[in-house]
């Protein structure tokens, strides 16, 4: 069985995020949906630190 690292689980939230974005936008909540494409990138960018 493979273990999860923090990069893997930083990627997997950030995928979660971005999904949650496409959501808001998609229901006209442009501004929530912009910050959490803003947040989804940070993880992003964390995981590839932590790798």
């Amino acid at each position: 069985m493979k273990k999860i690292t923090k990069s893997t689980s930083y990627q997997l939230l950030s995928t979660i995020v971005f999904c949650m974005a496409i959501f808001a936008i998609v229901h006209q909540k442009i501004a929530i949906g912009y910050l959490l494409i803003f947040i989804g990138y940070c993880l992003l960018r964390k995981s590839d630190f932590e790798k």
